[in-house]
């Protein structure tokens, strides 16, 4: 009998992957790096320290920039047509949620999430269940 997939252990198996872990303070350090100092996010959100249009305007250019990103790569993975989509179809939806679980980690830490990563930089199920 096949093994039954399931969205915790793509979520589970694509968190290992390297890259697809996001750590708060150096993403939030360098998001809000231009609105002044950006290390008292390591023990404060990002809501009790700066204005709701800067939140925004951050959120605003990483949704912009995953959607770029993404469409671009769509959009290049349809191109070939034909028989080359038994391959690029599988490759198009890797790439989208990897786009999406790393888009999902900057809003959460924007809006003010605590780290979603364990002391030993692992996932937890708070984490899991959040993403």
């Amino acid at each position: 009998m096949s093994k039954l997939i399931s969205w915790d252990n793509v979520m589970d198996q694509s968190l290992k992957i390297p890259g697809m872990k996001i750590n708060r303070f150096d993403y939030l350090s360098e998001a809000f790096s231009a609105y002044g100092d950006a290390n008292l996010l390591i023990d404060k959100r990002p809501c009790d320290i700066y204005n709701q249009v800067v939140i925004e305007k951050i959120a605003n250019d990483a949704i912009t920039k995953h959607l770029r990103i993404t469409s671009a790569t769509s959009t290049m993975a349809g191109i070939p047509g034909g028989f080359a989509m038994f391959g690029t179809v599988p490759a198009d939806l890797a790439q989208f949620y990897g786009h999406v679980l790393l888009l999902s980690q900057k809003l959460g830490y924007i809006y003010g999430w605590p780290d979603l990563l364990d002391e030993n930089q692992k996932v937890t199920e708070g984490t899991r269940n959040m993403l």
